[in-house]
């Protein structure tokens, strides 16, 4: 599994997110995927927003020009019960932000839409 807020983990364990370091982060997830696409692994997960094309581009690109199919997993979960389930805290009105900009799943992609209601 890739994921920026990986970044942001303490060594105890705590989350300490800085704005500051988002691109470091950033960088640290792709370079974390490029290694799995060249060690074969069988299944990688990018556990990112990645709400639009630019934000998960690069992913995109490298997964399939390593052979990979690409799975898209969209979770229909109303912006309210996201807001109160996130881990890290983000306000209502940024959740809403992200669910606004959301961009559809590129051509040649394969998308699962999971119930986040239950």
């Amino acid at each position: 599994m890739c994921s920026a807020d990986n970044f942001f983990i303490q060594k105890d364990g705590t989350y300490k997110f800085r704005a500051d370091l988002l691109g470091k982060a950033h960088q640290q997830c792709h370079d974390n995927f490029v290694k799995a696409l060249r060690d074969k692994t069988r299944r990688i997960v990018v556990d990112n927003t990645n709400t639009k094309r630019r934000e998960y581009g690069w992913y995109l690109q490298d997964a399939r020009n390593y052979g990979y199919d690409v799975l898209f997993v969209r979770l229909d979960t109303p912006v309210s019960v996201a807001a109160e389930r996130n881990a890290h805290g983000v306000p209502l009105d940024a959740v809403q932000r992200m669910a606004d900009r959301m961009d559809e799943v590129p051509e040649g992609c394969l998308e699962i839409v999971v119930s986040g209601t239950e």
